[in-house]
């Protein structure tokens, strides 16, 4: 869960964390937040991502294999700047691989389809497996 505090002031109310920057759906903070849902039994985790106004969710993805696999899905391949990078950490890292982005499986989506499951939403919960801490300098992508 985000806990970071911003400066901006929005209708003479200060917001300090996720869980206040989700009233009425509207997203009012200057950065990206997010926050664990819960796990899924196979070893899967939901994740709520919360937008800021005017921006990009601040991660970049990329559709593709991991090296020495055989296997292709879509992958968290960096973050946009510094700040996403704190905000989103141990939550969505490089490496991670989304399975589904508000429960549609993306597994055989291309990136436009991608791309429209996200681009006009404020928030979004995705299913995503976390890569094994030290294999993330590891990943590499094809078709990024």
């Amino acid at each position: 869960m985000c806990t970071t505090s911003i400066k901006r002031r929005t209708k003479g109310i200060y917001y300090k964390n996720c869980d206040d920057a989700d009233i009425n759906n509207k997203p009012i903070l200057d950065y990206t937040c997010g926050r664990l849902v819960g796990f899924e039994r196979e070893g899967a985790q939901v994740v709520e991502v919360i937008k800021p106004l005017y921006k990009p969710y601040g991660f970049y993805i990329a559709k593709g294999r991991m090296r020495n696999s055989k296997v292709s899905g879509v992958f968290i391949t960096r973050m946009r700047d510094y700040q996403t990078l704190i905000s989103l950490a141990r939550i969505l890292d490089p490496g991670d691989e989304i399975l589904e982005i508000d429960g549609v499986s993306v597994k055989e989506k291309n990136i436009m389809e991608i791309n429209k499951l996200i681009v006009k939403k404020n928030k979004i919960f995705l299913k995503t497996l976390l890569v094994p801490i030290g294999k993330i300098k590891e990943n590499i992508y094809n078709n990024s």
